[in-house]
């Protein structure tokens, strides 16, 4: 009827406004939680399920004011949550980063204290181009080098002359480098006989039967060309060069002999303060055996030190157990150690006692044409 439906239109927005109050009030307090209880209604068109409605003891209990609000991801009924710990992986790039860093910072440290080493001394490279050989040897020997005579060319200027060097002037190399120098060829050529491990008395007559000189011997340890051999030569093997050039070469001495060790001398006790003399009758010693004296070496034979050098015969009388004796010269000159041995008294396989006197006869090497003569 029209009076019921006006009663319940008045119903209605009594329900309205009490509902417009409370939401009111919650928007005043922003912190509070809204509670309530769902009422039969009387004037409902549709009637809803008794369970549909909530009872005393389902209602919430209220937050207090001002209490903070969870966060989306707490679950209360997680059994696991409050079993979390830091994460493994965490620790573990903490340690990654830290030993990085040391290692850092000790390469910059190494980088920081780390020394240049020195480099071997740079010289810089004279212009021997037209001097002759042995003025282009004193300079470079000036400045640390050394040369050696690799070509000989035929040319227009005098025998001997530097045509070329390698490597060229004006440029810095180590100091004790060799300069390879071209040299201009005379008429009269011959071709550098091969010394190297060849005895000396063998090599100075290569020398000799190739038309050459002997230059200047010097010794040398080697361990493994044998005492007396030639180990080096200059020039080398197989270069043309002028008739009469004199051909430098370099004599083994053997392995280096090892350092002996320096004995170290013990420190002097200190004296220690002597007793009351007590008379005691000293045992007899036993007497003392004379030391047994060093035999001397026999006799043996002497050597051929004929087309030797002076200072190689000399070292070789000493390796077989002779000592240089006179050393007489055709010309009345004092000998060299590069002059050539021609004669030696006794002669070479005569036994005789060690220790004895060998007297040699000697010659300059430019008045030598052949050796033996």
């Amino acid at each position: 009827s029209a009076a019921s439906d006006a009663s319940a239109g008045a119903t209605a927005a009594a329900s309205a406004a009490s509902a417009g109050a409370t939401a009111a009030a919650a928007g005043a307090l922003p912190e509070s939680t809204m509670t309530g209880t769902a009422n039969p209604n009387p004037t409902a068109r549709i009637p809803y399920a008794p369970d549909s409605y909530a009872s005393d003891g389902d209602r919430p209990l209220a937050r207090p004011i001002g209490a903070g609000r969870r966060r989306p991801d707490d679950d209360p009924e997680d059994p696991d949550q409050d079993d979390r710990g830091t994460s493994p992986w965490l620790w573990i790039s903490g340690l990654l980063a830290i030993v990085i860093l040391g290692l850092a910072a000790f390469l910059v440290l190494q980088l920081l204290n780390a020394r240049e080493v020195p480099g071997p001394e740079q010289v810089a490279v004279p212009n021997l181009v037209g001097l002759s050989y042995e003025a282009a040897q004193t300079e470079a020997e000036r400045v640390g080098l050394a040369v050696v005579r690799a070509v000989f060319e035929p040319s227009d200027q005098p025998d001997g002359t530097v045509l070329a060097q390698d490597p060229p002037p004006g440029g810095a190399v180590d100091a004790g480098t060799t300069i390879e120098l071209t040299l201009a060829l005379g008429d009269q050529t011959a071709a550098v006989p091969d010394l190297r491990g060849k005895m000396e008395s063998d090599a100075v007559n290569l020398i000799a039967t190739a038309k050459l000189v002997i230059g200047i011997r010097t010794e040398v340890f080697d361990d493994f060309i044998p005492i007396g051999a030639v180990v080096t030569q200059d020039p080398g093997p197989g270069v043309i060069v002028t008739q009469g050039l004199a051909v430098n070469y370099t004599v083994s001495r053997g392995p280096e002999p090892s350092p002996s060790a320096t004995p170290e001398l013990s420190p002097t006790p200190a004296p220690t303060p002597e007793a009351s003399p007590t008379l005691e009758v000293s045992p007899t010693l036993p007497p003392t055996a004379a030391p047994t004296a060093t035999p001397t070496p026999g006799p043996r034979n002497v050597g051929n030190y004929i087309c030797m050098t002076l200072g190689g015969a000399n070292a070789a009388l000493e390796n077989d157990g002779f000592v240089l004796g006179t050393v007489s010269t055709s010309s009345g000159l004092a000998p060299a150690n590069d002059w050539i041995i021609v004669g030696q008294s006794p002669s070479a396989g005569t036994n005789r006692p060690f220790g004895s006197t060998v007297d040699l006869e000697a010659t300059a090497p430019l008045l030598l044409s052949t050796c033996p003569p």
